[in-house]
């Protein structure tokens, strides 16, 4: 079940909800005011690619290869 985030303009709270998808277009009640006003922000997400270092959050590779989709290999100037 994925984790929605919410902010409620009536009181100034952010929140995290879990929500089935079927159940994803509800709107939810604030837990601090109770509320009915709680909009859904669009939320971000970090990836690590591998056991690297904390400089590989937010990379995520579309190739086996350790490279980017278009070199596969890492060694071409926009892999880095």
């Amino acid at each position: 079940m994925p984790v929605y985030e919410y902010f409620c303009p009536d009181c100034s709270t952010k929140f995290e909800k879990l929500t089935s998808i079927s159940r994803m277009n509800e709107q939810p009640a604030c837990p601090n005011c109770h509320g009915a006003n709680a909009r859904k922000l669009l939320s971000t997400f970090a990836a690590r690619r591998g056991a690297g270092s904390d400089s590989d959050l937010g990379s995520v590779s579309t190739s086996s290869g350790g490279g980017c989709a278009g070199c596969s290999g890492g060694s071409c100037a926009t892999c880095h």
